[in-house]
Protein backbone atom coordinates (compact mmCIF):
# COMPACT_ATOMS: atom_id res chain seq x y z
CA UNK A 1 0.00 0.00 0.00
CA UNK A 2 1.55 3.10 -1.06
CA UNK A 3 1.82 5.96 1.37
CA UNK A 4 3.92 8.38 -0.68
CA UNK A 5 7.01 9.39 -1.87
CA UNK A 6 9.09 12.11 -1.93
CA UNK A 7 11.92 13.57 -4.32
CA UNK A 8 15.26 15.69 -3.17
CA UNK A 9 18.04 17.10 -4.65
CA UNK A 10 20.64 17.17 -2.23
CA UNK A 11 24.54 18.23 -3.46
CA UNK A 12 23.50 17.54 -7.09
CA UNK A 13 22.04 14.08 -6.37
CA UNK A 14 18.75 13.28 -6.46
CA UNK A 15 17.33 11.09 -3.37
CA UNK A 16 14.08 9.25 -3.55
CA UNK A 17 12.52 8.26 0.10
CA UNK A 18 9.48 5.88 -0.37
CA UNK A 19 7.38 5.26 2.63
CA UNK A 20 4.58 2.14 2.95
CA UNK A 21 3.27 -0.83 4.50
CA UNK A 22 4.15 -4.14 4.41
CA UNK A 23 2.16 -7.04 4.64
CA UNK A 24 3.16 -9.83 7.37
CA UNK A 25 5.52 -12.27 7.04
CA UNK A 26 6.72 -10.37 3.81
CA UNK A 27 10.81 -10.60 3.94
CA UNK A 28 11.67 -6.68 4.45
CA UNK A 29 15.48 -6.44 3.62
CA UNK A 30 14.67 -8.39 0.23
CA UNK A 31 11.53 -6.21 -0.07
CA UNK A 32 13.65 -3.40 0.22
CA UNK A 33 16.16 -4.10 -1.75
CA UNK A 34 13.38 -4.89 -4.91
CA UNK A 35 12.05 -1.58 -4.54
CA UNK A 36 15.45 0.01 -4.89
CA UNK A 37 16.51 -1.60 -8.11
CA UNK A 38 13.41 -1.23 -9.43
CA UNK A 39 12.45 2.45 -8.75
CA UNK A 40 15.94 3.44 -10.06
CA UNK A 41 15.78 1.47 -13.01
CA UNK A 42 12.03 2.89 -13.90
CA UNK A 43 13.64 6.29 -13.28
CA UNK A 44 16.23 5.96 -15.22
CA UNK A 45 14.58 4.49 -18.57
CA UNK A 46 11.67 6.66 -18.25
CA UNK A 47 12.81 10.12 -17.30
CA UNK A 48 16.16 10.02 -17.64
CA UNK A 49 16.84 10.64 -13.95
CA UNK A 50 19.69 8.90 -12.24
CA UNK A 51 18.38 8.27 -8.48
CA UNK A 52 21.61 8.23 -6.11
CA UNK A 53 19.84 6.85 -3.12
CA UNK A 54 16.35 4.99 -2.64
CA UNK A 55 15.37 5.00 1.06
CA UNK A 56 12.51 2.22 1.64
CA UNK A 57 10.67 3.65 5.15
CA UNK A 58 7.58 0.39 6.60
CA UNK A 59 5.74 2.45 8.39
CA UNK A 60 3.40 -0.53 9.37
CA UNK A 61 3.72 -3.84 9.79
CA UNK A 62 -0.22 -5.50 8.41
CA UNK A 63 -1.35 -8.51 10.06
CA UNK A 64 -2.74 -11.58 8.26
CA UNK A 65 -5.94 -11.81 7.80
CA UNK A 66 -8.12 -15.67 7.35
CA UNK A 67 -11.64 -15.98 6.50
CA UNK A 68 -11.30 -18.64 8.80
CA UNK A 69 -10.91 -15.74 11.34
CA UNK A 70 -14.39 -14.05 11.30
CA UNK A 71 -16.28 -17.29 11.55
CA UNK A 72 -15.09 -18.12 14.75
CA UNK A 73 -14.97 -14.58 17.08
CA UNK A 74 -15.11 -13.89 20.94
CA UNK A 75 -18.40 -14.82 22.47
CA UNK A 76 -19.20 -17.30 20.05
CA UNK A 77 -20.33 -20.34 21.59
Amino acid sequence: LAKGAYLTQEQGEFILDVYGNVDYGVSIPKLALLLQNKIKEQLLFSCELVISQVNVHVQEILPVHHEDAELFELGDE
